[in-house]
């Protein structure tokens, strides 16, 4: 049940201005624009000795034509209202995971039991996550108890984050992140400013440089493909 501490969730930031009062679906909370179908991710560290959560690593997610989300990494979603059931394609895991998904406000928030049938008995944990939209429309923050960073092979599940974001005036793309997360006993904390180099014909970014704010050196170049309906 457990892979590695990098980021994602939201690497995938941007998401031009949009009302208080918009639905907020899963595309909006990972800051795309559009009918995308299917998103890919992939970074490249640049640089040695950087904290775990700046691996190489590679992210896959999909969407239904509403929206939401209808697969991460091999898990599966089954959604029938705010109840969610995610399920590994690979069935031999184990691993049966039940959120139920609700909205208040401009937050969007994930609560889930994660069920390991590995075990005698079956081993479970409880995980949530909270995405939280600026007033226009912006990821500004994200808490996870490591729900999405397992889903999206970022951390351990039930292993707690928290990410936020800064933008520069009404940019519709983060100008830095700032990453407090914990594995066990140890707490990894790091300040990330972005520099993008390309972007889609519907605004969408397709790829940017990441720069540890600490060192002012390159840590990671990350690419986004998206698919669209």
């Amino acid at each position: 049940m457990s892979s590695r501490l990098t980021i994602i969730l939201l690497s995938l930031i941007l998401l031009p201005g949009c009302g208080n009062d918009r639905r907020i679906d899963d595309r909006t909370a990972m800051g795309i624009n559009g009918d995308v179908r299917q998103m890919t991710v992939v970074r490249e560290d640049l640089a040695n000795g950087l904290p775990p959560m700046l691996d190489d690593w590679l992210s896959e997610v999909w969407f239904d034509s509403a929206g939401r989300l209808s697969a991460v990494n091999g898990f599966e979603f089954s959604a029938h209202g705010d109840s969610i059931t995610v399920t590994p394609s690979d069935s031999r895991t184990g691993i049966v995971i039940k959120l139920r998904r609700w909205q208040d406000g401009t937050a969007l928030h994930y609560d889930g039991t994660v069920t390991d049938l590995s075990f005698p008995g079956g081993e479970t944990s409880q995980c949530s996550a909270s995405i939280t939209l600026d007033d226009m429309g912006r990821v500004a923050a994200v808490q996870d108890t490591g729900l999405l960073g397992g889903l999206l092979r970022l951390a351990d599940y039930c292993t707690s984050s928290t990410r936020t974001f800064t933008y520069e005036s009404e940019g519709p793309f983060p100008s830095g992140e700032h990453i407090k997360a914990s594995l066990g006993d140890n707490l990894t904390e790091v300040t990330i400013t972005f520099a993008y180099t390309a972007t889609d014909s519907l605004g969408n970014w397709t790829m940017r440089t990441a720069t540890d704010a600490t060192t002012g050196k390159p840590a990671y170049i990350e690419r986004r493909r998206l698919d669209y309906q």
